[in-house]
């Protein structure tokens, strides 16, 4: 009894012995983030008397043989669970990426292979271009480019995986519109003023933090300028101010001129210079002035004039007359320029439009020249022009005088009537007052509180008789039926 039983036991520990392992598959790969330690299965079952080693599979160089590192010195690789015959790589780096083959020294050998992915968070290496002309020395977050350019920005990353890039403005648009895009580069197809701004790149893989960078886009352009009316009307002892507006980038010089003459005394500060004349002196001061911005991508000429001529008066009537040869030209007076109006002059003429072989053809009649001379302190005026041809149409231009000459001209056209139209007059409405409703029967019984009023007898007098003779009458009547009844 006690034979057979050490025999079955024998036999166990033979089998457990002989039978060969077996390597359970578990993950084949495994991601960890650069600089951290990675941790490498290879779950083993009947090992006996076999032993596990560890090897590179790019190198065939053998990591670990058992429990121990076969190269002497080397801790970067160890087994830390003989169980699960863990693999642990201190530190990874990009280098250690790869495959790793776990291996049971078995004929023929039974192999089970891991692949490390190491893991590197994003990272934005550089905003391109990266060119001389695209920079500012002074500041490497800044790239220039002029206006009208085709301008590229591109977000240059590393990173594994593949990072996402995102472009964000915060004070504008991006190009094609929206304050964000997914993309690593953006296209300007037409560089211009409102592109200026500042833009930032961003970029994620999902490992570590996300990476950003601004950039600040900067838009050179010739001056541009900008300023108030430029046609200006003094009269002598005035003070005059000229004032030219240049945007600009880089920032404009400023050149003033009078005719072909430089001028000297003007100031300028920011984007705005200004040509002063403290006492204006017409024979000295009156003519044509210029403004000149120039940087180095070209320059803008604003021109001013100055004169004590008036504007031209505002023209105010309807252009169709309600007469046939006359009409009623009305107007208001203009700025008076350098000095009081001293008279209006106009001159009209009639035209018509004829049909002729050729098409149609305009044919005008002789200029009629008239005047017109103001009240002084009224600034609105009228003047009807007489002997005029009916259902006709006219041209017309008016003019204010003072003691500078002829004004600015306004021009118009009007046309008479056919016949003469006459407004007609409108009689006053009387109204009557509406005579009271006489109540029914019915309505009566039902309001006993109503009084009854009746209208008072009137007696018509015919064939002319007076009211006087008639009372007289009917005394004498009464008298003579009084004697009668006595």
């Amino acid at each position: 009894m006690r034979l057979s039983v050490g025999f079955v036991l024998l036999q166990w520990a033979v089998l457990a012995y002989c039978q060969e392992p077996a390597i359970i598959p578990g993950p084949y790969n495994v991601t960890e983030v650069i600089g951290s330690n990675a941790r490498l299965q290879c779950r083993v079952q009947n090992l006996g008397i076999y032993r596990v080693s560890w090897v590179r599979v790019e190198s065939a160089e053998i990591l670990t043989i058992g429990a121990d590192p076969y190269s002497p010195g080397q801790t970067r690789y160890q087994i830390v669970d003989e169980e699960s015959w863990e693999l642990e790589i201190t530190d990874i780096g990009e280098d250690d990426r790869g495959e790793y083959q776990c291996q049971i020294n078995t004929t023929p050998r039974k192999t089970y292979t891991v692949f490390l992915e190491v893991a590197v968070p994003a990272r934005i290496s550089a905003i391109e271009p990266i060119m001389v002309r695209h920079l500012d020395a002074d500041d490497m977050k800044k790239r220039i480019f002029n206006e009208s350019d085709n301008a590229i920005l591109s977000c240059v990353t590393s990173g594994r995986p593949k990072p996402t890039v995102t472009w964000i403005r915060h004070d504008g648009e991006l190009p094609g519109g929206g304050s964000s895009k997914e993309t690593d580069t953006l296209y300007f197809d037409d560089v211009q003023e409102d592109s200026a701004g500042t833009y930032e790149c961003t970029a994620s893989n999902g490992y570590g933090n996300m990476d950003s960078q601004e950039i600040e886009l900067v838009v050179q352009y010739k001056p541009k300028i900008s300023g108030p009316v430029n046609d200006l009307r003094f009269g002598a002892g005035s003070s005059v101010k000229l004032r030219c507006i240049a945007n600009a980038n880089p920032d404009a010089t400023f050149a003033w001129f009078k005719g072909n003459v430089t001028l000297a005394n003007f100031v300028v500060q920011d984007r705005v210079s200004e040509y002063n004349i403290d006492r204006l002196e017409p024979e000295r001061d009156y003519g044509d002035y210029k403004c000149i911005a120039t940087n180095v991508l070209g320059s803008s000429v604003q021109r001013y004039t100055i004169s004590g001529n008036p504007k031209s008066p505002t023209i105010t009537s309807h252009p169709r007359s309600d007469k046939r040869t006359a009409y009623t030209l009305e107007w208001r007076a203009p700025h008076q320029g350098g000095g009081p109006i001293l008279q209006y002059a106009m001159k009209y003429r009639r035209f018509s439009e004829e049909s002729t072989v050729n098409g149609t053809e305009v044919v005008f009649g002789d200029w009629v020249d008239d005047t017109y001379t103001p009240s002084f302190g009224h600034s609105s005026f009228e003047k009807t022009l007489t002997n005029l041809e009916g259902d006709s149409k006219f041209k017309l231009r008016l003019w204010a005088v003072n003691e500078y000459g002829n004004g600015d001209v306004a021009k118009f056209e009007f046309e008479t009537s056919k016949v003469d139209r006459v407004t007609p007059t409108v009689k006053p409405v009387v109204t009557t007052a509406a005579k009271p409703e006489k109540k029914t029967t019915e309505e009566k019984k039902k309001n006993p509180s109503t009084k009854s009023y009746h209208k008072p007898v009137t007696h018509q007098v015919k064939d002319g008789a007076s009211p006087r003779a008639c009372l007289s009458f009917a005394a004498m009547a009464t008298v003579i039926l009084i004697q009668l009844f006595l």
